[in-house]
């Protein structure tokens, strides 16, 4: 036998043909409707204060990484600055050396070791880490559009 639910149980009509000629909604359907509305509406504080806890959360969360990738970022500068240092030692010292020394296996060597400073200097880049996002408040069910939700057509 097919049976015709509006929600949690509660029947509006059974048919061994399946055809509901409902003209009212019963009143315990009506307070059960009413039932539903007053729950969704305390969930929905629920939700809501749960997604402001956690968009507070990742907002500690964003500056907690913003601090640690800034002292991430000055000691890295640190390092550039360090690198560049010998870098520029090292290319001094280079073209401080007579055109036959460069030349020379020594030289040539030693130009090798000077450009891989370089290169590894030009990998020396600061860390970006984007920001969490926080979650959009939900659409949540609004329960004023089913106060008084007339039990009949002729009431409409």
């Amino acid at each position: 036998m097919p049976w015709n639910y509006l929600s949690g149980g509660v029947s509006l009509c059974a048919s061994e043909m399946g055809d509901c000629k409902l003209k009212t909604i019963p009143q315990g359907t009506l307070k059960h409707i009413e039932a539903l509305t007053s729950a969704l509406a305390e969930k929905g504080i629920s939700v809501a204060n749960a997604v402001a806890m956690a968009n507070e959360a990742i907002g500690d969360h964003n500056a907690r990484i913003a601090e640690t990738v800034a002292d991430y970022n000055a000691t890295m500068s640190d390092l550039r600055t360090t690198c560049n240092d010998i870098f520029e030692e090292a290319d001094a010292y280079y073209d401080g050396r007579a055109e036959k020394w460069q030349d020379s296996e020594a030289g040539c060597a030693y130009a090798q070791w000077k450009e891989n400073i370089g290169n590894a200097i030009d990998d020396l880049e600061d860390l970006e880490i984007d920001d969490i996002e926080e979650i959009d408040e939900p659409d949540l069910f609004d329960s004023e559009q089913w106060e008084g939700l007339p039990p009949s057509p002729e009431e409409v």
